[in-house]
């Protein structure tokens, strides 16, 4: 992204989040995962430069960041294991679907004890809720 893009994405983000606020909401980021080749964006580079930009904003705003991103970069280690369609390097195979929900989905709703979110029931064994429309912000 260029420098212009990262002031337009800063700012797109600050008004967004002061809304989402305004509203009663929680602000989250989901951090994009880098493109692969074939794609002709693709470089070893562009994964740092989201995850720096993303992260940066997520700091500046007290927001949760969801980090897709650096769960791809970690399976690079794995060529055996394609995350990325083969026809355009772009978008997620099946297994990288897999990997970008696991990854977004906060340790609490898994089932799985967190430090930072909370649920609504003081049962520790207490099962998630399903989302829904009527669901109600995680506090």
């Amino acid at each position: 992204m260029t420098d212009r893009g990262r002031v337009c994405y800063d700012r797109v983000v600050d008004d967004y989040a002061a809304r989402i606020r305004k509203a009663g909401g929680r602000v989250a980021l989901y951090l994009t995962r880098a493109y692969v080749k074939p794609h002709k964006a693709a470089s070893t580079e562009m994964g740092r430069r989201t995850a720096d930009m993303v992260l940066g904003a997520g700091n500046r705003v007290g927001a949760l960041v969801l980090p897709v991103g650096l769960a791809f970069e970690a399976y690079r280690q794995r060529p055996d294991l394609a995350l990325h369609q083969s026809y355009d390097g772009s978008h997620p195979s099946l297994a990288g679907s897999s990997l970008a929900a696991a990854s977004s989905m906060p340790r609490s709703m898994a089932g799985l004890p967190s430090a930072t979110a909370t649920t609504t029931t003081t049962e520790s064994t207490a099962r998630p809720r399903p989302f829904s429309s009527k669901s109600q912000p995680m506090s």
